[in-house]
């Protein structure tokens, strides 16, 4: 089975470098992807309960960075000579958009954020969000049934492109298939099991995280997807309600799979 590969034109100034994205397989099956990510989002979040509200791609606040733990800052523009933001996340629209949609909200636009982009981390993308009534037992519900959802949509509708391309599907099939709710860890949980490993936990002293490599040693460990809440509040780069009375721990969870932290969620303090 060959691997399909992307053509060669991030910077390329040859002239006939758009031409080949467009006959690209590849760019093909990323344009039908993000189609189907789209449609497959609305259909679940629909039924759900949730209604989809779009936001202009400017703001005046901003959601990050909110912590020790991030690195992130508001990207400045300027439109027609007003001083504004682009969004690095909806957070706080979706937030207001449930005073008009009780049973929550959703979007998927693009982000920026002003950091340096890494292998595991872009500053320009495109972000799916929801806020949903109820606390980390809801969001977690609702993130588990709308990942499995998406692989299965990808699966039947790109399954064989996608096994040409990748060489291999069997992560779709094996989340898509995950009848039980994912695992569940607390940071201190998660601490635990991955802090004999040098490089896994990095402690700043008042405030720890996980590295990416302590995130897939602990899907090693653990399980390829897996839950971690109530980190250290002075680590989460998001506003968010305290998880214990001293202010200590954050009431958030992300869910790693993959590359790791692929989805972050949290209870807002409202």
């Amino acid at each position: 089975m060959s691997i399909l590969q992307p053509p060669s034109i991030h910077g390329s100034n040859e002239p006939d470098a758009f031409v080949r994205a467009l006959r690209s397989p590849w760019y093909a099956l990323v344009a039908d992807l993000f189609h189907t990510v789209r449609t497959a989002t609305a259909d679940y979040a629909n039924g759900r309960g949730l209604r989809n509200l779009p936001f202009p791609l400017t703001t005046r606040t901003v959601t990050c960075p909110t912590a020790l733990g991030s690195d992130s800052e508001p990207v400045p523009v300027s439109v027609l000579g007003v001083d504004t933001y682009l969004p690095d996340s909806m957070q706080f629209a979706l937030e207001y958009g449930c005073r008009l949609a009780p049973g929550g909200c959703w979007d998927i636009q693009p982000s920026y954020r002003g950091e340096t982009p890494d292998e595991t981390h872009l500053n320009q993308y495109t972000h799916s969000e929801a806020e949903i009534p109820g606390g980390l037992e809801e969001m977690t519900d609702y993130v588990d049934g709308y990942v499995k959802a998406l692989a299965a949509a990808v699966l039947d509708q790109h399954g064989d492109r996608l096994a040409t391309a990748r060489g291999n599907v069997s992560h779709l099939e094996r989340m898509a298939g995950h009848g039980a709710p994912f695992e569940q860890l607390t940071f201190a949980e998660a601490v635990r099991i991955v802090g004999d490993t040098e490089g896994c936990v990095h402690d700043a002293g008042t405030w720890r995280s996980l590295t990416r490599k302590g995130e897939r040693l602990l899907m090693e460990r653990v399980s390829e997807f897996v839950w971690v809440h109530h980190f250290d509040s002075l680590a989460v780069p998001f506003y968010q309600a305290f998880g214990d009375e001293n202010g200590q721990t954050a009431r958030n969870a992300d869910l790693f799979f993959g590359l790791g932290e692929i989805v972050g969620g949290r209870r807002a303090s409202l």
